[in-house]
């Protein structure tokens, strides 16, 4: 029998850090449980240039597939991964949390409105994750239940459960053999926990899971009484902005006096200010600092141009001499050390640049 496939929904990535925000870099790759249900259900997935990847079923001329007589919603779960291993760093996260939370993008909604198309990576939906479980304080009851409200055990519980008692204070979640996705442990109303679980395929660096639901009750169905209505899922990341700290290493004769850094062309920040003194680097050099007043979004293509004005004496006359600057990139990203231990907000990182004259 000849199969026929038919569009799904597809995947767009953007980046604030890429030209027109087309993020290259990121891969969608299907759990274990997803890879098995997409070859049950014919769903095929092709991964196309500039961040998009497609998904279609497959559907027999005799009869119709199974996807379009579902009984209950299908859920297909991804693992986001990166292929350039510069994606944190040029990516606005908190690089204290990168390798214990993740995002978790869901087309689900959480009320009868739509999610919209565009699946924005934030704060909201940056969780902690685990691979199987995880051990907490042990509550007098609880329930684990999954992002559409369904549970997954209690405790106490009367047979088997996922949750286990290794200490008198203690209790484990125990989630090998449950689905990849977002889960919250609640107790007495309360949300104790509200984590990913990736299951024993999470790599480092992968970034989360995409949930994507078909047939759902809520949200952008996909599959609406039979037959399919094609969706288009924006995963979205904004660009990690920096202060922009340029050292200047004099080795001229005679020194240059005066340095004056500014932006050409539209796009550049203009403000800029010279830290007092010299700083010492590791080599023992020292170098005149001149960075920015205020943080600056990394770009792959900088919008702005630099340069600086460089001026000194020489035999009574003033010497000056404009020279263009390289701008900051995401390639590597510092941070200068919390006032003290208490000091646990995120101090600014900076972008290190180093010109000789």
């Amino acid at each position: 029998m000849q199969v026929q496939y038919t569009s799904l929904f597809q995947v767009r990535c953007w980046h604030g850090y890429f030209p027109k925000d087309v993020c290259p870099v990121l891969q969608l790759v299907p759990t274990a449980e997803t890879a098995a249900l997409m070859r049950e259900f014919m769903v095929r997935q092709v991964d196309r240039a500039e961040g998009i990847t497609n998904f279609y079923y497959g559907t027999y001329r005799e009869r119709p597939g199974a996807l379009l007589e579902l009984e209950q919603p299908l859920l297909l779960s991804f693992r986001v991964r990166p292929t350039d291993d510069k994606f944190l760093v040029y990516t606005d996260v908190d690089l204290r949390d990168s390798f214990s939370h993740g995002y978790h993008f869901s087309n689900l909604a959480t009320t009868d409105t739509p999610v919209g198309k565009t699946l924005t990576a934030g704060t909201a939906n940056w969780l902690r994750r685990c691979a199987t479980g995880f051990d907490f304080a042990r509550p007098a009851s609880c329930t684990l239940v999954d992002e559409t409200g369904e549970s997954w055990g209690a405790y106490p519980s009367d047979g088997d459960s996922v949750f286990s008692a290794p200490a008198a204070d203690t209790l484990r979640l125990n989630g090998a053999g449950l689905p990849s996705g977002r889960y919250q442990i609640i107790s007495e109303g309360a949300v104790l926990h509200d984590f990913l679980l990736m299951g024993n395929a999470d790599q480092q660096g992968d970034l989360g899971l995409l949930s994507v639901y078909l047939g759902a009750i809520k949200g952008q169905h996909i599959v609406v009484d039979g037959a399919i209505v094609e969706e288009s899922y924006h995963l979205s990341f904004p660009a990690r902005s920096t202060i922009w700290r340029y050292h200047f290493l004099d080795q001229s004769e005679p020194p240059y006096d005066r340095l004056v850094l500014s932006a050409v062309g539209p796009g550049g920040a203009s403000d800029w200010e010279q830290v007092p003194g010299q700083r010492v680097l590791s080599n023992g050099a020292a170098a005149t600092v001149i960075q920015s007043t205020a943080p600056i979004p990394l770009r792959k293509v900088p919008e702005q141009r630099l340069q600086v004005l460089a001026s000194r004496t020489e035999n009574g006359r003033t010497q000056s001499y404009t020279i263009p600057l390289p701008v900051a990139v995401g390639d590597a990203v510092s941070h200068s050390p919390p006032a003290s231990a208490e000091n646990t907000e995120q101090e600014p990182l900076f972008s290190d640049l180093y010109i000789y004259l």
